[in-house]
């Protein structure tokens, strides 16, 4: 906002000055008081931003945890499609929804929405190569503007369970849904609901969300991976490196602030002159004080 008053100010100003009654200087103060609030906000965005940050952090999941849990889906979701197909019940679709979105959102990185907008139509046309892998495309997700579509590199038994998804939605109203997650013939809209069933059901702990797993991703990704290789993760999880720097990237913890502090004590020691602590007057006079030829 205070961008946009800056903007029409300068606009004015250039174009509109002579009409206005006001001088030149009278509008560069406004712009110099606009300045001071857009610091001042600046300030307290970042502020903010750590504040967040640091919480965000307290909740987050490991790369140990996010492992545990695909492989738990892994292991329980062909039971749990089983269990569904013999006796539906409206929590085992719950916890097969969790499990499929939690195990696609640990593999690919991708906010909710773009799991809730795969459509049937979608695991038609999605792509295969002689090894049964597939390429499934979402044209409709968050950043599709700047992306364009989202995807998902599947192996067969992964495609499977989407694909076990869309024929059992028929079993809870889904026959006329488009979408591979419903609930009741609509798209679902809250994700994290499943997903949280399916972490409890997995015998994990803590809280989850798609957002903690996306952060949890990029901090990883941010830690261990090249420029270049970091930067092919973030697109394909449509996000761009600026965000990840703003959003998805951890702040420091108190054993990683002390290790901080001791690599800066341990660069002046490395620089520091050896000769020099004997030719520091205080020093010397210190010690002078204290042989025995003084006492």
């Amino acid at each position: 906002m205070l961008l946009n008053a800056s903007a029409f100010v300068n606009h004015f100003k250039a174009f509109h000055l002579e009409i206005s009654g006001l001088s030149s200087n009278k509008l560069e103060r406004i712009l110099l008081q606009l300045r001071r609030l857009s610091r001042d906000n600046t300030r307290a965005v970042l502020s903010h931003r750590q504040r967040a940050k640091r919480k965000k952090s307290d909740s987050l999941r490991t790369s140990t945890d996010l492992q545990s849990f695909i492989r738990k889906a892994e292991r329980n979701l062909p039971r749990v499609m089983d269990d569904i197909r013999t006796k539906p019940t409206s929590k085992l679709y719950r916890i097969a929804q969790g499990y499929v979105a939690g195990f696609l959102a640990v593999l690919t990185g991708h906010r909710p929405i773009v799991f809730c907008n795969i459509t049937k139509a979608d695991l038609l046309e999605a792509e295969k190569d002689p090894l049964g892998r597939t390429l499934v495309w979402v044209a409709r997700h968050k950043t599709d503007r700047a992306f364009g579509n989202a995807y998902l590199a599947l192996l067969p038994k992964e495609a499977d369970w989407l694909r076990g998804l869309a024929e059992i939605s028929s079993l809870y109203g889904g026959e006329q849904c488009p979408y591979v997650f419903q609930w009741n013939g609509k798209q679902v809209q809250k994700l994290n609901r499943m997903l949280r069933a399916a972490w409890q059901v997995a015998g994990m702990t803590g809280d989850i969300a798609f957002s903690l797993i996306r952060t949890s991703i990029a901090i990883e990704a941010k830690k261990h991976l090249s420029h270049s290789d970091r930067l092919l993760v973030c697109n394909s999880m449509c996000h761009d490196i600026s965000t990840a720097e703003r959003f998805y990237t951890d702040v420091p913890n108190l054993s990683e602030v002390f290790r901080i502090r001791d690599l800066r004590t341990q660069a002046l020691n490395s620089s520091a002159d050896p000769l020099d602590a004997s030719s520091d007057p205080e020093s010397s006079s210190s010690e002078s004080s204290c042989s025995p030829d003084n006492q």
